[in-house]
This record gives structure tokens, sequence and C-alpha cells, in this order.
């Protein structure tokens, strides 16, 4: 079993320039397929982008939270931006194509976190990844980006605004491969390990049975990292990585940000706000999908005191009868032509609510 980070004290990153003469050795080394010339015409390609960047090297020997990956741990990482190992951290991984409950939860979980000073840890990827590190950033947080890429080529290329946007907000990006090198198939999974390490604590969001954040869930479970999972729905394909790791109990159940408080780093997230949950009846919208009907058609009185009078209640048409000052046969149509254009659902119990009222708020 791994020593636990908080039993050590965590000490800055050894980050060198790029004369240092160790850290160069290890860069040189790392050109293992090509003649000496081309190594060294690759090292000063390096060299050039690194000083034109501002990029430093890390040398992870020492670093606690890398230790513990043992004989994986890297050789040497290239790191662009401020990489502050001093705050708590949680990796957030999951789906490139989360669907509206996925981009939900991440954005109101990771502010959460980020406003509480935890840094958020993750690969930079599109979808949970890009959600993750931009509303750590929009919470005023700290995030750290690790690349499937070297830093000259980051990947996805759709990211380039958001990598900026790390590094001049002063959160940093790092990766293990040469600054030149380009992202290929087995760069990803490598990188998982790293994502993990860095954390005191992994969450998985909407993951796929073959999602490659169940890679970063079993770095976790071999590096003694906590690692949590939020449930999903049982049907749908991109919740099956997820519950998978629930059901074989390699992940704990995250429902709020309170869960992870039982990480001794976390403790000070017993009390973080959480939206509460709330009463959904059959036959209405999802609550984390956003309202996108069209609003009611200007000059329509009728229309406009219906939606005013139904609210956030749930009212039969006898009780709005009594709300509104409009005849029977009109409020009767009305209620049809609202239902047809969205804006109200009618319940298998003949009661209507509004739609302009599903979306939850962030705590």
């Amino acid at each position: 079993m791994q020593t636990s980070v908080q039993t050590l004290l965590m000490p800055p990153p050894d980050l060198r320039d790029i004369d240092d003469v160790e850290a160069r050795a290890r860069h040189f080394s790392m050109f293992t397929d090509d003649s000496e010339a081309e190594k060294q015409r690759r090292l000063v390609a390096d060299l050039k982008a690194m000083q034109a960047n501002g990029w430093r090297y890390w040398i992870p020997d020492k670093d606690p939270r890398l230790r513990r990956l043992a004989s994986d741990m890297p050789h040497l990482l290239f790191v662009a931006g401020e990489l502050d190992l001093s705050c708590p951290a949680v990796a957030i991984v999951g789906s490139r194509k989360p669907d509206e409950y996925g981009e939900a939860i991440c954005r109101i979980l990771t502010t959460t976190l980020a406003t509480a000073g935890v840094m958020i840890v993750s690969g930079g990827a599109l979808g949970i990844d890009g959600i993750a590190h931009t509303h750590a950033l929009e919470a005023g947080g700290k995030t750290t980006a690790v690349l499937g890429s070297g830093l000259q080529k980051p990947h996805p290329h759709t990211h380039k605004s958001l990598f900026s946007k790390i590094v001049q907000s002063g959160s940093a990006i790092i990766s293990e491969l040469p600054p030149s090198f380009p992202a290929a198939k087995f760069t990803f999974p490598a990188r998982n390990r790293i994502i993990a390490a860095l954390s005191d604590a992994v969450v998985v969001l909407q993951a796929g049975e073959n999602s490659g954040a169940l890679i970063t869930a079993a770095w976790a479970q071999a590096a003694n990292i906590p690692c949590f999972a939020v449930p999903g729905d049982i049907w749908y394909q991109m919740s099956a990585g997820s519950l998978s790791l629930l059901r074989s109990q390699t992940a704990k159940l995250l429902i709020s940000p309170a869960d992870l408080a039982t990480v001794p780093e976390l403790q000070s997230l017993i009390n973080a706000k959480w939206p509460r949950a709330t009463n959904r009846p059959w036959g209405i919208p999802n609550s984390w999908i956003k309202a996108t009907a069209p609003q009611q058609p200007k000059g329509d009185p009728a229309s406009t005191a219906i939606i005013q009078a139904i609210g956030s209640n749930v009212l039969s048409a006898d009780t709005l009868a009594t709300k509104v000052d409009i005849p029977a046969g009109l409020l009767a149509a009305k209620l049809i032509e609202l239902e047809l254009l969205g804006m109200i659902i009618k319940l298998p119990d003949g009661t209507y609510m509004s739609t302009q009222n599903t979306t939850p708020k962030d705590p």
C-alpha cells in the first residue's frame, strides 16, 4: 500500500530552466530511435520552443504524489504556466460527449470545488475535461491540464484558446512528452496515470464502458488514490463505465462534494454548498436540461396571464380558471396552444406545469 500524501510535507515542484544539465540529459534520452545527430537536432528544436514560450522542466523524482506511481512515475515533465502543488487537488474525468446531465454536474461540481480552493486536474480533452478546466477558471480557481501530446502540439487543437487561458490565468499545462511530440493513440492511456497521481481523489463523471476515464480510475486504484463515480441513467450507454465502477466497489458513490470529505485532504468540503434534490413528477423534462421553448407571442395577454399564474406550481385547469380572468373556452384553447409550443406540459393527472422552471440553479 502506498503512503498517503497527507502524511508528507508537499514540497514545491522541482522546476528547472532549459539550461539545466540534468534536465537536458533526460530530455535527450527520450529520443531513443534516432541517430545521435538527429537526437541533437530535435533537442535543439525543442529548446528553442521552450525558450520562446517560457516552458520549464520538472524533475519529479522527489514529488510525493507522483512517487505513488512507483516504477511507472514519469522520468521528466514539461511545464507551461505556473504549477502549484500546495493545494488539494481533484481529478475530474469522463466522456468526450456528455449529455446535458453530465455537463450540468460537471459545471456545478467543478465550480463548487474550485471556489473551495481545490485544484481541478484533467486531461484537456473535449467533453468533461474541457468543461472542468473552463469552469475552474471561471470560478477563479486553479486547474492543471495533463496533455497526451507535447506542449508545442497541444491536442485537441480546438482547445487552443482554452490552453492559452489556462496558462494566462496562472494555472498549468504539463506533458511527459517532448514539446514536438504529436498526440498518438498510446499517449492518452499513459498520461492518465499522471492525472490520477497528481490528485487527492479521482471523480469519474459519465463514462462509457470503454472510456479512457476508466483507465484513470484503474491507475488511482493501483496507487491507493480514492476514486469516486457519479451515478447515472442505468439504460444510458455513457453511464455504463461509471456504474461498473460503483458495482465493483472500485469507486465510491458521489452525489455531492461532501462525499469527497472522507478524503483527509478534502475534509473542508463537508459543508460545501450543493443544489438540493427536487421533485420531478412523471412526464416532466429532465431538470438538468435548460428550457429552450420560445417565449410567448408578444401582445398575447391571455398566454402571459396563464404562464404567470402557473409559475413554479402544478395547477389544474379548474384552479387556473380561478386565477385568470379568461373565458373557459379561450382558456382551454390557450392551454392547448401553449402545450404545442412546448411552454407548458400536461401531466398524466390532467394538471399543468411550466417548462420555464425546470433548470437547477448553481449553489
